[in-house]
C-alpha cells in the first residue's frame, strides 16, 4: 500500500539505513552498536501493530507507563526497560553497553551485520537485519549520505 511504502521509506531510507552507513564507516575506528526497537507494550499488543518511532525510549529511561496513551506497563516491559536502561548507561559510563548476566551485544562488524534486536519476547543478537532493504538503498542513495557527509566535512575546515 502507499502507506505502508511510505512507512518503509522512512524506517529505512531516512533512518536505518543511514545509520548502518555510519555504523560501517565508524567501527573500523571505535566500537559502535547497532540495535532495533521491534517491542510493542504488552498492554498495547492488538491495538498498535509496530512498535512506534522513538518507541525505545521510555523503556531507556525507565518512563513506562507515561508515555501518550500508554498502557500499564506489565512485569515483561518492566524487565526489558530494567535491561535497556543498564545498557544505555553503562554504555554511558564505560562506551560498551555490555551488562554481567545479559546477551553480550557486540560491537557491529560489516562482515558479519550484527543488531542487538529488543523484540517482542527476547532481547537477542541477530545478522543482518532488513539486509535487503539496507543494501537497496546503500546501492541507490549512499552516495548521498556522502555528500552529506563530504559538506559536514568541508563545512568544518572553512
Amino acid at each position: 500500500t502507499p502507506d505502508q511504502a511510505l512507512r518503509f521509506y522512512f524506517r529505512d531510507g531516512v533512518g536505518t539505513a543511514p545509520a548502518r552507513w555510519v555504523a560501517r564507516r565508524w567501527s573500523r575506528y571505535a566500537p559502535v552498536y547497532l540495535y532495533r526497537f521491534e517491542h510493542v507494550d504488552e498492554g498495547a499488543r492488538g491495538r498498535v501493530p509496530r512498535a512506534p518511532h522513538g518507541g525505545e525510549i521510555a523503556y531507556v529511561f525507565k518512563t513506562l507507563g507515561r508515555q501518550p496513551q500508554a498502557a500499564t506497563p506489565t512485569a515483561a516491559d518492566q524487565a526489558l526497560a530494567d535491561d535497556m536502561h543498564a545498557r544505555w548507561v553503562a554504555f554511558a559510563k564505560d562506551g560498551s553497553p555490555n551488562v554481567a548476566g545479559k546477551t553480550v551485544w557486540p560491537a557491529y562488524d560489516s562482515a558479519t551485520d550484527p543488531w542487538m534486536v529488543f523484540g517482542q519476547s527476547d532481547v537477542a543478537v541477530k545478522h543482518g537485519v532488513l539486509s535487503e532493504q539496507l543494501d537497496w538503498y546503500d546501492r541507490r542513495t549512499g552516495w548521498i549520505i556522502w555528500l552529506a557527509w563530504l559538506k559536514a566535512s568541508l563545512g568544518r575546515l572553512f
